[in-house]
C-alpha cells in the first residue's frame, strides 16, 4: 500500500479471509505525513493529494468499522 503519483490506495490483500489488516501509507503533506489504519475484508481507502489537501473515500462493510489515523506517525496513533 503506497502512494502512486498523487493517488493513495490501501486495499486488504487478504480478501478471501475474514481478518482485518493494518496499513500505513506515507502522504508527504505538511502536517499530514502518513495515513494508517485497519481495514476489514473487502474494504479499501482511495485518496488523492491536491494542492495541499488530502481527499479520501473509505469503503467497507457496515459490520466492521475501518480505523484511520492521519498525522505524523499514523501507525502509532491507532
Amino acid at each position: 500500500m503506497r502512494p502512486t503519483g498523487n493517488t493513495v490506495v490501501a486495499l486488504s490483500s487478504r480478501e478471501n479471509e475474514d481478518v482485518a489488516q493494518s496499513f500505513e501509507v506515507p502522504i508527504g503533506l505538511p502536517g499530514l505525513t502518513a495515513l494508517g489504519g485497519t481495514l476489514g475484508p473487502h474494504a479499501f481507502v482511495v485518496g488523492q493529494r491536491d494542492r495541499g489537501r488530502l481527499w479520501l473515500q473509505v469503503n467497507g462493510g457496515a459490520e466492521r468499522a475501518a480505523e484511520l489515523a492521519i498525522g505524523e506517525d499514523a501507525g502509532a496513533k491507532r
